[in-house]
């Protein structure tokens, strides 16, 4: 028999660009990280942010947000190294470069 089966596939999602201009302010212990996001499609569900202490490659994930700006506090005292990511159900961009933080 004859099907009028058809299969397609709608909103397909990828992984998104790359963010970029990842900025840090440090006031004593707290810090303040602001980026742009991805200026390509598929738009960020989210953001990742990563950290690892300056100089090595041990980047763990310390928050989402779905905004592109965070507000950490008691931050340990130290030199760090933060990235960020941009995350859709496709998958995560590659990071920005490294920004360093030193409070």
């Amino acid at each position: 028999t004859a099907s009028n089966q058809v299969a397609f596939s709608i909103g397909a999602v990828g992984a998104p660009g790359t963010p970029s201009a990842l900025s840090a302010v440090v006031t004593d212990d707290q810090v303040t990280l602001s980026w742009v996001p991805p200026l390509t499609a598929p738009a960020p569900s989210e953001f990742v942010v990563e950290a690892a202490p300056a100089g090595t490659t041990g980047f763990v994930e310390v928050i989402r947000s779905a905004a592109p700006t965070v507000y950490l506090t008691r931050v340990p005292v130290g030199t760090w190294d933060v990235r960020v990511r941009a995350v859709t159900a496709g998958g995560a961009s590659p990071p920005t470069a490294a920004t360093a933080v030193i409070t």
